[in-house]
């Protein structure tokens, strides 16, 4: 999925260059990639959040194999499991949201800055 994402990152590059009328220095290049993969990263968490929404088995999983693991600790009692089930359900959507979206901001500073290294050579 993020190979698409680069590559629509490289294409507004690659159009940028052909219809600017400024010079394409590697700050222009990456400013208009920045737009690009800003774009991106919206529809990617909005994306995130509407799969998580439709696939709760995904949560129903997690919270199964979070549960195992506390048990096999042996150090807790029910009622902090449950209360830790709880707590997990009621920020996984959050956490999975951010821990998202910080990757994706990340991967795409990067593929802007390897297309605007790219694309500004003249």
């Amino acid at each position: 999925m993020w190979a698409s994402c680069m590559l629509g990152v490289f294409a507004s590059l690659l159009h940028y260059k052909k219809s600017s009328i400024e010079p394409t220095t590697l700050k222009n290049c990456f400013t208009e990639a920045f737009k690009c993969f800003i774009v991106i990263t919206l529809l990617m968490a909005v994306y995130t959040f509407i799969f998580y929404k439709i696939n709760p088995q995904i949560l129903e999983t997690v919270l199964v194999e979070n549960n195992k693991l506390i048990l096999a600790e042996g150090n807790r009692t029910p009622a902090e499991i449950a209360e830790n089930e709880k707590k997990l359900r009621d920020i996984y959507i959050p956490m999975m949201l951010a821990v998202h979206t910080v990757k994706n901001l990340f991967l795409g500073a990067l593929a802007g800055l390897i297309g605007a290294a790219i694309f500004s050579k003249n």
